[in-house]
């Protein structure tokens, strides 16, 4: 009866050795590469408060005109900010101690979705509003909830709209779909 080999013969190992070395070891990087990297994230960095800043003094300037007052934040709001934020990072810190990821992952998905759909809406708006044929007709919408009686009558919900808005979170839902399905089936 044969005895079974107990070594691995030496053109195999080396073998595996050099299979394992070629993945595990990284690519040299270029300083092309680098350049490219660090130039892209700086873009990415100051595009959005470029733009966001242009925006935002428009927003101001129609509502200047409009007789509407801007919104502020009061010195109760900025006393109270590190205290809600620090009872968000608390209670997601007691979430990874009790809960499994799956969960917490599918809440952060969640409200990645509700937070894109919004962000990505608001961002069409503009451009839907210069495609959208105008066959279609541009109706405005204005939901408003208030609690209470005449003096003491506080607004809950007073938020504008159009139907424009509306095809634009269509669009916007559509696209968080195909997003949720996509990552669902990786």
């Amino acid at each position: 009866m044969a005895e079974p080999v107990t070594e691995i013969p030496i053109n195999i190992q080396e073998s595996v050795i050099e299979a394992v070395k070629n993945v595990t070891d990284k690519p040299p990087s270029s300083i092309e590469g680098i350049a490219i990297a660090y130039l892209s994230l700086v873009i990415m960095a100051t595009l959005p408060i470029f733009f966001g800043s242009f925006r935002s003094v428009k927003y101001l300037k129609e509502q200047k005109e409009l007789g509407e007052q801007h919104e502020t934040m009061s010195n109760k709001d900025a006393l109270m900010f590190p205290l809600i934020a620090s009872v968000a990072l608390f209670s997601l810190y007691i979430c990874f101690q009790f809960f499994s990821k799956e969960y917490i992952n599918l809440l952060l998905t969640g409200y990645f979705f509700f937070l894109g759909v919004l962000a990505l809406s608001h961002l069409l708006s503009p451009v839907i509003s210069l495609v959208v044929p105008a066959s279609i007709p541009n109706i405005s919408y204005h939901i408003h909830f208030t609690r209470g009686e005449r003096d003491a009558r506080t607004d809950i919900i007073n938020y504008k709209f159009s139907s424009y808005d509306v095809i634009c979170l269509l669009i916007s839902l559509c696209l968080g779909a195909w997003y949720l399905l996509k990552k669902v089936s990786i």
